[in-house]
């Protein structure tokens, strides 16, 4: 059973690892000490992935230890880069979390993807499929590779409105 600290680690990799498509054992292993876990703890989580086909391990790493190996690179599964289509139940949420992010963006403009995923974790159901709607709408440029959400002229121009006393307090 996981703890609460694992299972948000486990979602941070993960995210990591989705938002680069791939990334060197030498990032993963800063980015472990940045939250305080060991190469052990990497590992375990590693694998966890690989057994849910999420991620794909390349190679050994050449200063891996033998009782909890690392690769020397790891990949999205190549199952999990194509967009799963919400389901019907969903898209009324999806509607109204789009609704939802898209305010958000064009009140922040440019805001961190980790920002935004923790604050709207509970909110939008199927975040990934939205941002990504967005970006195919040119509504939002998405750099994957620094992690920042940036609003565009488009988007902008949809939220000119100005919002009374009353709504910006409610």
């Amino acid at each position: 059973m996981q703890s609460n600290k694992t299972n948000s680690l486990y979602d941070e990799l993960l995210s990591l690892i989705e938002s680069k498509g791939q990334i060197e054992i030498e990032e993963l292993i800063k980015w472990a000490k940045e939250k305080g876990a060991s190469n052990l703890v990497l590992s375990a989580l590693l694998s966890e992935l690989e057994e849910k086909k999420v991620v794909k391990l390349i190679g050994k790493w050449s200063k891996s230890e033998p009782l909890f190996p690392l690769p020397e690179k790891v990949e999205i599964a190549v199952s999990k880069t194509k967009e799963e289509k919400p389901k019907i139940e969903e898209k009324k949420e999806i509607i109204e979390g789009e609704e939802k992010l898209r305010e958000y963006i064009a009140k922040y403009y440019s805001i961190g993807e980790l920002r935004i995923r923790i604050d709207f974790d509970k909110k939008v159901k199927n975040i990934d499929y939205v941002l990504r709607k967005m970006e195919e709408e040119g509504l939002i440029i998405w750099d994957r590779e620094i992690g920042v959400i940036t609003a565009t002229q488009k988007l902008l121009e949809q939220y000119k409105k100005v919002k009374s006393f009353t709504e910006v307090f409610s």
